[in-house]
């Protein structure tokens, strides 16, 4: 999407845009449940202003409105001769008026997939469920922690685990530091080599980027629900 908008303030940390209503905009064609055909065609901006607060070097930007705001995952944006460049990564998050946090857009990232826009491996990148983790190294090691992880899911499965599905639900391992690298990738191949799997180790592991808390419902969904999901790990 192309837009004008008025840059109201400009800083070695924030890049802070206003789109008024009426801006003129080129937008990628809306079609049906298919969101994005290649032509952009001219519309104007018919939603409220929005103030856009763009992070310098950050991977988002924070949308606001006049009673809403969320956050629009995005690459960190560079000048050009006509202003700021970016790309969108097509899934948002959104605040809701109970506090909560939630996807936005899901439907346009995996129709982006469909349509040849974006590869596996790059809505790979943009959106993986996760747990953090919080440790004392002097009481608990790393590679513990490592051993752990693969001891409790099947590290064995591609873009699932148990009953959920998608690239989101994918195997991984997110470090910190290379030290922190250097012990999972040791770990991985151990494993590998042991013999205990069946099938190759599925699990990637990559640096970690922003983490966003889930909804609400997500935290202590044991306590919450009586229940939770089970994966045997595929040992031998």
């Amino acid at each position: 999407m192309v837009w004008a908008a008025l840059a109201v303030h400009d800083d070695d940390e924030l890049l802070a845009l206003w789109l008024p209503p009426g801006a003129p905009c080129l937008r990628p064609d809306v079609r049906s449940e298919l969101p994005y055909e290649q032509e952009l065609v001219e519309r104007p901006w018919r939603a409220p202003g929005v103030l856009q607060l763009w992070p310098v070097g950050a991977a988002h930007a924070i949308w606001v409105f006049e009673t809403s705001w969320y956050v629009n995952l995005q690459e960190p944006f560079r000048r050009t001769p006509n202003g700021v460049d970016t790309a969108d990564q097509l899934l948002d998050l959104v605040r809701t008026k109970d506090g909560e946090w939630r996807w936005k857009d899901e439907n346009e990232l995996a129709a982006a997939v469909l349509q040849g826009f974006l590869s596996d491996d790059e809505s790979r990148e943009i959106h993986a469920e996760a747990e953090r983790v919080i440790y004392d190294p002097q009481k608990v090691a790393y590679a513990d922690l490592v051993k752990l992880f693969f001891a409790n899911h099947d590290p064995t499965q591609v873009n699932r685990q148990g009953p959920d599905s998608g690239s989101q639900y994918r195997t991984g391992i997110f470090y910190l530091s290379d030290e922190q690298k250097a012990v999972a990738e040791k770990i991985k191949a151990e494993l590998a080599a042991s013999g205990r799997f069946k099938r190759p180790i599925a699990t990637e592991i990559t640096k970690a980027s922003t983490f966003w808390m889930a909804e609400d419902y997500h935290q202590q969904y044991n306590e919450k629900n009586g229940r939770h999901c089970v994966v045997q790990p595929a040992g031998g």
